[in-house]
């Protein structure tokens, strides 16, 4: 009995191991040209009505191109404020 519990109790433990969801990936994200290097503070989410659209990248070959190449994904994120910014106010988004 001792060997069946035993071998159950290593059969749940090996199991859950292998769908756990562990990501080494070191994503960087970019919020209307300015990348997110800190946590933003409180007050500070974007609402997802406030988004206008997202693009995600994985290709390391353009990520390099970028200037990104200590990270494995880049996520670029645009709000629809952004959006509707004359080019010339684009070039400076932020202070920050």
């Amino acid at each position: 009995m001792k060997k069946i519990i035993l071998l159950l109790v290593g059969f749940f433990l090996i199991n859950s191991n292998s769908f756990a969801q562990i990501s080494n990936e070191k994503i960087l994200f970019v919020i209307d040209s300015i990348p997110v290097i800190d946590d933003p503070s409180e007050g500070n989410n974007i609402v997802g009505s406030d988004v206008s659209d997202m693009n995600v990248i994985k290709n390391k070959d353009t990520i390099k191109y970028l200037g990104y190449e200590n990270f494995d994904g880049v996520t670029f994120v645009f709000t629809k404020e952004y959006r509707k910014r004359p080019d010339s106010l684009k070039r400076f988004p932020s202070a920050k």
